[in-house]
């Protein structure tokens, strides 16, 4: 399986996120399932990786300061399909997803680790609006100009 990717700007992915909220990680930061493809185990089983986080600040959308969230990858149904026709049917496919590059250094989450999250809502909780959606504090008056446009 390869994959190519499709860069987000921050413009691209305010115009189509339904909550910004300032966030901490909890411990541990990521809860892992593993989804697995046959009972047998006779196949390596689907990681599907939630990231945990506590809402400081509430910039837009339905949260509330204080809430704990796990945040799933947006893309996490359609990885679950490509593992299943790669291990069950042999099927090896180009997937093309998209990607927001953040500009959060290690530096900054050492000094403070709470970031800016951009969410959207489905029926299982909350996921970033594309994968890696979650910026640099330093980028809130960005942020706070793309969400009154």
């Amino acid at each position: 399986m390869s994959g190519h990717l499709d860069r987000v700007t921050l413009e691209e992915a305010m115009a189509r996120t339904q909550a910004v909220v300032v966030a901490r990680p909890l411990e541990p930061e990521i809860r892992r399932i593993e989804i697995p493809l046959a009972p047998d185990g006779a196949h390596p089983p689907f990681g599907r990786i939630r990231h945990r986080f506590r809402v400081a600040e509430v910039l837009k959308g339905k949260l509330a300061a204080g809430e704990e969230i796990e945040v799933d990858n947006p893309s996490w149904g359609y990885d679950l399909i490509v593992h299943k026709k790669r291990y069950l049917e042999g099927v090896n496919k180009i997937t093309i997803h998209e990607s927001y590059e953040s500009s959060i250094t290690s530096e900054e989450l050492r000094a403070d680790p709470r970031r800016i999250l951009l969410l959207n809502k489905t029926d299982e909780g909350w996921e970033f609006t594309c994968p890696g959606s979650s910026e640099s504090l330093r980028r809130l008056p960005d942020v706070r100009r793309l969400m009154h446009k």
